[in-house]
């Protein structure tokens, strides 16, 4: 394989100097490569000015359409990486499915199938995109339909590179893997299904769960991909359903698959029950899949530990391998009494109030430091629900912690439509949770999906869950809290299946954004109709691109570069007023100002000029509902957030 890479003209890559995401000088002209599907009767681009009660940080962002596929359901899922940045070379990278074999995906291009893979580069932070390459084709090589997709970049004989993994769909079920290797324009696959681990214990891979990590070494390239095999159906019971596997190749040559004893269903409790159909349930599930520190591997997971804190519930967790991949550590299991005691420091009551058990996002940003991102129900004794939050379970300095990231509205995620009556309403991705951060590992960005209420200007009422739109919210690492979440699309359709990368520019500026979306005619169909149509499964279905800003609610630099520190909001929680307290150190220009959770300026409390020394500052709360706020202040040098809440 190496002979046969090595006589493949070398493309010369512009490598970028220093830990940066994009050279600022780099032009935003239009390249030569630059490729959009042509769709008929569908523009290229497509902008909106929606108007959102209240003042705004940012302006809506434009969308341009960058493919099309037809089922978007068969796209993306919350645990696989089909969205990803490759740092040295400055690529932006995606992997998808192709069209259908009966659409206007084939009529241009016939290996345009649903059952193929494609990748999709830009040099630029996706303003521009090469045309979709060709990495899976089911007729040169016929492996089963290809689905769900993830892929890792890497150098490669000086070329940039990707190891690719999709599981195999054989219409009634799922058999295997396709492993792929893609360079310089050739690409080459096998397929994995069946295998005995160490135990001779008998497995098959037999589900949608694929993250991989794929890189060079002594001349040759080997990929390792992690996923959830299962008992062959029929062999076994219950009880060894939960296991973690691998999978790995040097060279795409022999494959050695196996599930490390750290790993294996005996960990957790055993499955008690079996869904409807002959769907077997696993308590256990992939949350992330990580290389940092050099050669360090972190696998994030969660699910029901027989050695957790607390019987019955999922936890998430963290297993570590030095030697890539060949040995595991156990898993590093977060104390679910944190939350007991979290649940207790915000008023609710801290045994009926739970982490949602399944969906998590995952990030490990230093040695040995990691988080994970989840969704906190905050109940009563009566087990009524008080408080929704999503919350930062961090490992660091040897220990565990929870922030809070953002109050949250409380509605259920969007459910799509399902295009027949005889298929529930589901969504594969949920909240759509994402930890990512930037390329210097020193900030943090959390991406969610999310309801929540609207105003109808004309009867002047609330419309409850009247908006689905993408919130982020970052932090410093090395900082405490989390910036005030912040509504990054603000579109009147509903955002769905929507990504980041896993790293993102260090200025937090033209954060690259993706979205599945179903273009219709708004003059054509009712407002209501118009929101639901957004939420339907039908052909044809559209990848859309945009970028957003973070910058203006980030706390990039040190305290001392802003000439000023927020001290304290007292009382908090707060019923009738509070008092800002703040330190300033230089004469400056300073304006103060109140948001609530969705980004919308309710009060400037200060305008003006103010000297150095400690200030106080009332501000009177007593027309603002209960719920959480945030209070900016700004001067010349940026701006710093702190958040304060209202209880009636």
């Amino acid at each position: 394989m190496k002979k046969y890479l090595q006589s493949i003209i070398i493309i010369i890559l512009i490598l970028l100097t220093g830990n940066t995401l994009l050279a600022k000088e780099q032009s935003r002209k239009p390249q030569d490569t630059r490729f959009l599907m042509q769709l008929d009767n569908v523009s290229k681009s497509y902008s909106y000015q929606y108007g959102v009660k209240g003042n705004k940080l940012q302006a809506v962002p434009q969308f341009v359409i960058l493919d099309s596929l037809a089922n978007a359901y068969s796209y993306y899922t919350t645990d696989q990486n089909p969205f990803m940045y490759d740092s040295e070379t400055n690529t932006l990278i995606t992997i998808k499915r192709g069209y259908s074999e009966t659409d206007e995906g084939t009529k241009q291009d016939p290996s345009n199938t649903k059952n193929n893979l494609f990748v999709l580069e830009s040099k630029n932070l996706g303003y521009d995109w090469s045309k979709p390459a060709l990495v899976y084709d089911k007729l040169r090589l016929d492996l089963g339909d290809a689905r769900y997709p993830s892929i890792y970049p890497f150098m490669y004989s000086g070329v940039l590179s990707y190891g690719y993994m999709a599981p195999v769909s054989t219409g009634t079920g799922w058999h295997g893997f396709i492993q792929g290797f893609y360079t310089d324009g050739d690409w080459f696959a096998d397929k994995v299904y069946e295998f005995e681990d160490d135990r001779n214990d008998s497995y098959v891979y037999a589900a949608t769960s694929n993250c991989l990590i794929a890189y060079e070494k002594d001349d040759s390239f080997f990929m390792y991909g992690v996923s959830t095999p299962t008992p062959p159906e029929g062999t076994s019971d219950l009880t060894d359903q939960s296991s973690f596997g691998y999978i790995k190749s040097q060279d795409l040559g022999d494959w050695q698959l196996n599930v490390p004893e750290q790993w294996n269903s005996d960990i957790f409790d055993p499955i008690k029950y079996v869904n409807a159909g002959s769907y077997k349930s696993r308590y256990s599930s992939i949350v992330g899949f990580e290389k940092r520190d050099g050669d360090k591997w972190y696998m994030g997971a969660c699910g029901i530990f027989k050695n957790g804190e607390v019987s019955g519930r999922s936890e998430p967790a963290v297993s570590t391998s030095n030697d890539d991949g060949l040995t595991w550590t156990e898993f590093n299991i977060f104390p679910y009494s944190l939350i007991k005691q979290y649940a207790a420091s915000i008023g609710c009551d801290p045994d009926t109030s739970t982490l949602y058990y399944y969906d998590w996002a995952f990030n490990a940003y230093n040695k040995d430091s990691y988080s994970f991102m989840g969704f906190l129900l905050g109940n009563d004794n009566q087990r009524q629900p008080l408080k929704y939050q999503l919350v930062e379970l961090n490992y660091e300095n040897e220990t565990w912690s929870v922030r809070k990231i953002a109050d949250h509205a409380g509605y259920n995620y969007l459910l799509y439509t399902p295009p027949d009556a005889t298929t529930p309403a589901n969504n594969q991705m949920s909240w759509e949770f994402q930890l990512s951060k930037t390329v210097n590992s020193k900030i943090m960005i959390a991406k969610w999906t999310q309801f929540y209420d609207t105003m109808d200007p004309q009867a002047d009422t609330v419309i409850k869950a009247g908006a689905h739109d993408v919130f982020i919210s970052t932090r410093v690492i090395g900082e405490d809290s989390w910036s005030k979440p912040y509504n990054v699309t603000q579109t009147p359709e509903y955002d769905r299946i929507t990504w980041i990368p896993n790293l993102v520019p260090n200025d937090l500026k033209d954060i690259p954004l993706l979205k599945t979306w179903t273009i219709c005619d708004p003059s054509k169909l009712s407002a209501n109709e118009y929101y639901l149509k957004q939420k339907d499964l039908e052909v044809p279905q559209y990848i859309l691109m945009t970028h957003f800003n973070a910058d203006p609610i980030s706390k990039v630099e040190n305290k001392e570069s802003y000439g000023f520190e927020i001290k304290g909001i007292y009382p908090n929680p707060a019923s009738d007023h509070i008092e800002i307290t703040m330190t300033i150190n230089k004469y400056d220009f300073y304006t103060i100002d109140v948001y609530d959770v969705l980004g919308n300026k309710i009060n400037n409390v200060f305008t003006g000029y103010q000297s150095a020394g400690l200030k106080a500052i009332v501000y009177d709360t007593d027309k603002l509902n209960t719920g959480t706020y945030f209070c900016v202040i700004t001067s010349s040098n940026g701006n710093l957030t702190k958040s304060f809440n209202v209880v009636k």
